[in-house]
């Protein structure tokens, strides 16, 4: 298991904090959207689709992209796959990536 002090920095160094407290800004948001998010997830398990035939949840999944405002390639990886572009709010910050797997 890594060493959580290497994303903290040294403990004489409080500087971690202020990403402690942005997480914190953050859980409001994250209780904001719980119910769709576990109403979504949901709807995608009641209807299950075969590897590289899940056309109803990449459509689904375009949809919310859409109304999210985000940027989305569609008709990856055998034609259901969709990659997501979230751009970075300010230069030279921290790239995170995600995935997830339909």
């Amino acid at each position: 298991m890594r060493d959580l002090r290497s994303f903290v920095g040294p403990q004489d160094d409080h500087r971690w904090l202020s990403s402690i407290d942005r997480m914190s800004a953050l859980r409001p948001a994250i209780d904001a959207d719980h119910a769709f998010l576990s109403a979504f997830r949901h709807d995608l398990h009641e209807h299950p689709e075969l590897m590289y035939e899940e056309h109803r949840t990449s459509d689904r999944v375009k949809d919310e992209l859409t109304k999210s405002g985000l940027q989305f390639v569609g008709g990856l990886a055998g034609g259901t796959g969709v990659l997501g572009y979230l751009a970075a709010t300010r230069d030279g910050g921290k790239t995170v990536a995600l995935r997830a797997d339909m």
